[in-house]
């Protein structure tokens, strides 16, 4: 104790220790907030535990370091006052001693004090005792991630084409609070953590899922869905192989299988609008869906997606969409990396049809959503040339949309299977 009290005076001179009790002395760490904060608002704290008169001094001292009565001063400290005493008045003493013994260290934040105020005058805090106590231990790990989750969700409302209701006014609240933190968003966050808990086949994903989605409701969705998917693994191999190629650089190309969670987010990743809240939902849908429709993606050296795309074996045809790149790989990709990217992608569709016409399907089409010139280019003058003979003999290209019938779909069956060779 003479240690701290050595400690307390060196960050305040003027701390008057003679009226320090032993419990105060105790609760109170040589942080200079907090001991200038005592010294400056303990009358405050006396007038406010005299008029309470708390059975356990200790957790009403917790209390008031939580919600600032050591940190805030003029009418928000008087808010936090009327705080604490409604939370006496309307909480037991054992209910809020359930709350603060489950916060490992008491510390202050002021984003983190108006949630928990916010928690008490809306009785919220009531029966969530555990709830509020793991939003205090985790709050400074995860309120960056908030943050993040609001920019993705002002970005996702504004650019979509489809609105869902209360968008604008989740827009407009979402800029009006900037970087504050709401209990509402808090909450959200919690029951995405929750939620993702008890998922653990989409644990590598999770913290995508956890940032990118919408909200809790999306979440519960799209796990819902996954889950529906993987009771029909039977069939993800009935139409296209999950074939994968290692490229000479490290990287893959790999027709992604439908069980795998990274189906879910590849969207989200690449900031295209396939997503379940963009326009493009059905083309993520349906690569899990249907097993006449699968993603084929692109993945660095260290495993993660750079780049995909979508083929869908349709009737007798076989469509071929675009590549999209992640924008920080997109704005630095040249003439010749791109020329490459195609011509992996090409090896992965050839070797595609070659199964596809070894299995008896009658491949009698090839529609490529990308101009002749560039495919020609990308395949010209490599040694394995005349093996895309056939490929190209069937080829078309254009740049229309979607035919919506592309994407028509009966519930289908999976199993995950992946045969790797070497380009």
């Amino acid at each position: 104790m003479e240690d701290k009290k050595k400690q307390i005076l060196e960050i305040f001179p003027s701390f008057n220790l003679v009226v320090l009790s032993d419990l105060e002395l105790e609760r109170i760490k040589p942080e200079n907030d907090l001991v200038k904060g005592f010294h400056c608002n303990r009358r405050k704290y006396t007038e406010l535990k005299q008029k309470i008169k708390p059975i356990d001094e200790v957790t009403f001292f917790d209390v008031c370091h939580l919600l600032g009565v050591f940190t805030r001063s003029g009418a928000d400290l008087e808010f936090v006052m009327h705080t604490i005493e409604y939370l006496y008045t309307r909480y037991t003493q054992q209910e809020i001693f359930e709350f603060i013994s489950g916060i490992n260290d008491i510390k202050y934040s002021e984003k983190l004090a108006n949630v928990i105020i916010c928690a008490i005058l809306s009785n919220t805090l009531k029966g969530n005792y555990q709830f509020f106590a793991y939003c205090c231990n985790n709050f400074k790990s995860f309120s960056k991630d908030i943050e993040k989750i609001n920019k993705n969700r002002m970005k996702m409302i504004t650019i979509r084409g489809s609105k869902i209701p209360g968008d604008e006014e989740k827009l407009k609240q979402l800029r009006i609070v900037g970087k504050s933190i709401m209990l509402d968003d808090v909450i959200d966050y919690i029951s995405k953590v929750e939620l993702l808990n008890n998922s653990p086949e989409l644990a590598e994903i999770s913290k995508t899922l956890l940032l990118e989605t919408y909200d809790r409701n999306e979440l519960q969705d799209i796990i819902s869905f996954y889950q529906y998917s993987l009771q029909f693994a039977s069939q993800d191999e009935e139409y296209f192989k999950n074939f994968s190629f290692l490229l000479p650089n490290g990287e893959t190309i790999e027709w992604l299988s439908a069980v795998d969670p990274l189906n879910l987010v590849l969207g989200y990743l690449l900031k295209v609008c396939s997503t379940f809240s963009g326009t493009g939902s059905k083309i993520m849908i349906d690569g899990i869906l249907d097993p006449r429709n699968k993603h084929i993606v692109f993945k660095d050296a260290n495993g993660s997606i750079i780049g995909k795309t979508t083929c869908i074996c349709h009737d007798n045809y076989l469509f071929c969409n675009s590549l999209n790149f992640i924008p920080e790989v997109l704005d630095k990709l040249t003439r010749e990396q791109e020329r490459n990217y195609y011509y992996y992608y090409m090896i992965a569709v050839n070797a595609q049809l070659q199964s596809l016409k070894e299995r008896g399907f009658d491949i009698r089409e090839v529609r490529i959503a990308n101009e002749e010139y560039a495919i020609i280019n990308c395949i010209r003058g490599r040694s394995n040339a005349p093996e895309f003979k056939e490929l190209l003999s069937k080829a078309s290209y254009f740049w229309e949309e979607f035919d919506e019938k592309l994407f028509d779909h009966n519930p289908p069956q999976y199993i995950l299977q992946k045969n790797k060779t070497s380009i």
